[in-house]
């Protein structure tokens, strides 16, 4: 196996699915996995109209995002190619639904031995939009070689759906192990321009949509405080609107909350995209990690931000959601009912005063975290690539 291509967003775009395949690539890189040449098929950027090389992979700027036209792909595939490999890490408001995307996958069956498709994202068929999903789904597995996912349930719902189990190869979503977890708080805090004051942080990071459940954390921190007269919390909420006007406005509101409930002392909200490093850095300060994801029956995924969390070793409080499924399996006394409140409150003022013996819980997550860490990860997938091109 010499070359591997990937179509994919990736960095500087804020996309969890870039940093997806940055993060493998860089360990599939860092450890020697993979020698061969790399070349990934990006989506374009105003400031980064021209190819170019990075510490992992050759970048071609190929498509716009949601717009569903791969002319310039395909001619950039074939200038390029042949590939042993061709990867495509997909999600649908990436690549939407349409015939001409699966007239896309068969037309890059004649530049590659293989073709192989991560479904970030698998939906159910009574999901409202995506009905008749099924069939989608079993005219992809029917042009690539192999569909991998990252959870049971993504697997046995394809499955459910017709789609063959000798098509399906389950790889966890990797975990980065966080460089920062020695550095003192002061230290931490000085870096990320936050004042910490001796309080106990809590951090929920990541892209501000209405899923994340942030007006139910902000209101379990009001508990906290006005309820439970627990002042001496922090609650830093960081990261940028996702989902355009809908998601603006959600934020709007949550702002709102904030400040009626007398909480702007105790709530800390860094509107701004984060950086990878700053969130680790944010991680690595949080004495627990907060995840009021809401319930979404029928769209099954995996979160990102949660394996940055788990490779931090800090507490997460979770919700009983597909997104956090693995963290449920593993810690289920630290999850709750999505949209409970008053539960999310208990909890946190439950690992405030049983901080040790919750750490001591936490011991079962490290065995998961090297398992799922990037290296581990990236070994799984150049053995698929390589079991396929035996085949």
């Amino acid at each position: 196996m010499n070359k591997i291509g990937y179509l994919s967003t990736y960095p500087p775009t804020e996309c969890g699915i870039g940093e997806y395949l940055y993060s493998l690539l860089r360990d599939m890189r860092d450890h020697n996995i993979f020698t061969g040449e790399v070349i990934v098929f990006s989506n374009k950027l105003s400031g980064l109209k021209g190819s170019r090389r990075d510490i992992n992979a050759y970048i071609v700027p190929s498509f716009k995002w949601g717009v569903p036209e791969y002319d310039e792909v395909l001619k950039n595939v074939r200038k390029y190619g042949p590939f042993d490999i061709f990867h495509v890490q997909h999600e649908w408001n990436i690549f939407p639904r349409t015939q001409e995307f699966l007239d896309f996958l068969n037309e890059l069956r004649n530049y590659a031995r293989k073709l192989v498709i991560t479904l970030h994202t698998v939906y159910h068929i009574l999901y409202r939009g995506f009905e008749g999903i099924d069939k989608y789904h079993r005219e992809i597995s029917n042009i690539v070689d192999t569909i991998i996912v990252h959870s049971v349930l993504q697997e046995f719902e394809l499955r459910a759906q017709g789609v063959s189990p000798f098509k399906i190869h389950r790889i966890p979503h990797g975990t980065t192990i966080n460089p920062y977890i020695s550095e003192s708080k002061d230290v931490l805090a000085k870096k990320l321009g936050i004042n910490v004051n001796n309080r106990f942080i809590i951090v929920s990071p990541g892209f501000l949509r209405e899923d994340k459940g942030l007006d139910v954390l902000v209101k379990a921190i009001d508990y906290v405080v006005n309820g439970k007269d627990r002042d001496n919390v922090l609650l830093v909420l960081s990261g940028v609107a996702q989902g355009g006007l809908p998601s603006l406005r959600y934020v709007r509101k949550v702002h709102e909350y904030i400040v009626s409930a007398g909480l702007t002392g105790n709530i800390l909200f860094m509107e701004k995209y984060v950086s990878r490093d700053n969130m680790l850095r944010l991680f690595a300060l949080a004495d627990v990690v907060a995840m009021a994801y809401k319930l979404k029956e029928g769209k099954y995924s995996i979160s990102g931000i949660l394996h940055q969390a788990l490779g931090s070793f800090k507490p997460i409080i979770g919700t009983k959601v597909s997104k956090l499924i693995e963290y449920y399996q593993l810690l289920p006394e630290l999850v709750v009912k999505p949209g409970d409140y008053r539960r999310f409150g208990d909890k946190i003022i439950y690992v405030m005063d049983n901080y040790g013996k919750v750490l001591e819980m936490m011991s079962v997550v490290r065995e998961y975290v090297k398992r799922t860490s990037w290296i581990n990860v990236a070994r799984e997938h150049v053995r698929l690539y390589e079991k396929l091109l035996e085949g």
